[in-house]
């Protein structure tokens, strides 16, 4: 969904909280929407990490909260390989 089209779903412009991506520095952030509870959230397009705003702290999005979102697969390929348990 581009911007122009989440603009008219949620009835008002977008605000870019995040001017950079805080894990890889990009300026690749595209807006997404969980659809479940109407949360914009910004997906790095350069890394695939997604992050929220909320009252302004910055907190990386765990993509298993994310049931709705579109782009869930994608972080989610990161997310796992970041989070997984050590062999040995």
């Amino acid at each position: 969904m581009n911007a122009d089209s989440l603009e008219a779903r949620i009835g008002h412009p977008i605000t870019y909280p995040l001017a950079r991506c805080p894990e890889c520095g990009s300026a690749r952030l595209d807006p997404v929407v969980e659809a479940r509870v109407d949360e914009v959230h910004f997906l790095c397009r350069d890394c695939d990490r997604c992050w929220k705003v909320d009252l302004g702290f910055v907190q990386r999005v765990a993509p298993a909260t994310c049931l709705g979102c579109p782009e869930r697969a994608r972080c989610e390929r990161v997310y796992t390989a970041e989070h997984a348990a050590p062999h040995g």
